[in-house]
């Protein structure tokens, strides 16, 4: 039996197939990888697109205006309280009311209820608009007033106040007290009053005090 001997391959055709190889193998990659940046790139380009048209939408929308007012009933510049003082065209009487008296300094500290004297004058003159009402309690603590004058809502008032230890202050000149008038009207008035330094319960003694009151008829 006659044996073959293997074939050997020459080197240099060896490198060559080699080589060959080695080059597609590279191109496939190559070819592989171009893919996927492509389709980045139009990802990219898309979703700037979406977003440019979602600001345009939104810049295209009007802005919403606030809602008006219309639960207003005074007018710019007007002060509410004053619509709530129309005083009466009738004499009025006064038959019940209260008063808060506080006393920040001087005799008589504290902060004391009062009630509507009724012993005393309470009551409302239509024809020179003059209102006089007293307040009390039993441990003598008073405040008096006697508005006075044609303009009830702003009223130059007189002021008179008690402070419980038989000392009597009183606003003579109508410039150490301020009457606000809140409320005026034919069922009756509300307001408030402040003193500073008020006077006449003796020498060199004097009180600041301030208070609310309300008197209907």
């Amino acid at each position: 039996m006659r044996h073959l001997k293997p074939t050997s391959v020459p080197a240099s055709l060896a490198l060559l197939l080699l080589a060959l190889l080695v080059a597609g193998c590279g191109g496939d990659g190559d070819d592989g990888g171009d893919d996927l940046p492509g389709t980045s790139a139009t990802s990219s380009v898309s979703a700037d697109a979406t977003a440019s048209e979602s600001a345009s939408g939104s810049a295209s929308e009007p802005a919403s205006e606030p809602p008006s007012d219309s639960g207003s009933t005074a007018p710019s510049g007007e002060d509410p309280s004053a619509l709530a003082c129309t005083p009466p065209d009738a004499d009025l009487d006064l038959t019940a009311g209260t008063a808060v008296l506080d006393i920040t300094d001087g005799p008589g500290l504290g902060s004391h209820p009062l009630s509507l004297d009724t012993g005393a004058d309470h009551a409302y003159e239509a024809d020179d608009g003059e209102l006089e009402a007293t307040f009390s309690d039993p441990a003598g603590h008073v405040l008096a007033l006697d508005i006075e004058g044609l303009e009830a809502c702003a009223p130059d008032a007189f002021v008179s106040i008690a402070t419980g230890t038989g000392q009597t202050f009183i606003d003579p000149s109508h410039t150490q007290c301020v009457v606000a008038v809140t409320r005026f009207d034919a069922t009756g008035i509300e307001g408030t009053v402040t003193c500073t330094g008020l006077s006449g319960g003796g020498e060199g003694v004097r009180i600041d005090a301030s208070g609310t009151f309300s008197a209907t008829s």
